[in-house]
């Protein structure tokens, strides 16, 4: 009788045992049946649909092959990775959006930049205007296709991405700089305010085609024949400067003024009206 006890409880204790070794061959099975099936081909991308938008720098073909997508793990992908790498290869590429379409496929929306601006390379770098506002009524920038050595498109992120080519209708926007690579950014955001500036001054019913930048500081708007020419200060709050303009064209229009110039580079804006005909 007690030897029968003995059995069962030995019976009893191997079977917490068994179960153990069990589940741990059945652990490393199914792990090793996932590695198998993750390295099998199934896997391997087999498929990539390109979609291009505005894309001038490339074709389906030229994106499929610097992608390096083709062949790689569906489950290794790294959206990030991919957008990093096209744009190091293509600077007119803005954004890339990639789509999996389980197990082999995906797809690419590759957009492109649009141009904001000409960003037209001057020769030589000016001085920055003085305070004096009669110094850039008499200077009048002197922004003409002489000077130019140079035009690339630029974008609103300041991203200089391609050389100018006729038929596009953005501002122009003259600037002098020792360091422009084509692919980088315009550093210290002065491209942007400009291009801010430009836009908003729109509704204010001043439609600018052109501005000019001095050392990176100083906009000034209508650099040649239009009226009235503006001046901001680009290391200084653009906001208040526009609202300082905005106020500005709305007493001028009031009393029916016409402006030759605005400089807001000051706390107090300096103002020089034309003349009303006699």
């Amino acid at each position: 009788m007690r030897k029968r006890t003995k059995d069962r409880r030995k019976k009893l204790n191997l079977f917490p045992k068994l179960w153990k070794i069990g589940s741990a061959v059945l652990v490393a099975l199914l792990i090793l049946d996932s590695y198998l099936l993750y390295d099998s081909s199934i896997f391997n991308i087999k498929t990539v649909d390109v979609k291009l938008d505005k894309i001038g720098c490339g074709s389906r073909n030229d994106i499929v092959r610097d992608s390096q997508v083709l062949g790689q793990k569906f489950f290794l992908l790294d959206e990030k990775k991919l957008e990093q790498k096209l744009k190091e290869k293509y600077f007119c590429i803005k954004s890339v959006i990639l789509s999996k379409q389980f197990p082999n496929k995906v797809s690419l929306q590759v957009s492109g930049r649009e141009p904001a601006a000409v960003l037209a390379l001057l020769k030589n770098q000016e001085a920055s205007p003085s305070g004096e506002i009669d110094y850039i009524a008499s200077d009048s920038a002197k922004a003409t296709q002489a000077e130019v050595a140079d035009q690339f498109f630029v974008d609103s992120e300041g991203i200089v991405f391609a050389k100018f080519t006729e038929g596009v209708n953005v501002p122009t926007i003259y600037f002098w700089s020792e360091n422009l690579v084509v692919g980088k950014k315009i550093g210290g955001n002065i491209v942007e305010n400009s291009l801010k500036i430009l836009d908003k001054i729109k509704s204010f019913g001043i439609d600018s085609k052109e501005a000019k930048i001095y050392s990176e500081s100083i906009l000034l708007i209508n650099p040649t024949t239009e009226k009235p020419k503006i001046v901001f200060a680009l290391n200084k709050d653009i906001n208040i400067q526009l609202a300082s303009l905005q106020l500005i064209m709305t007493q001028a229009k009031i009393n029916e003024e016409e402006m030759e110039f605005i400089d807001l580079r000051f706390d107090k804006p300096v103002i020089k009206l034309i003349p009303k005909k006699k």
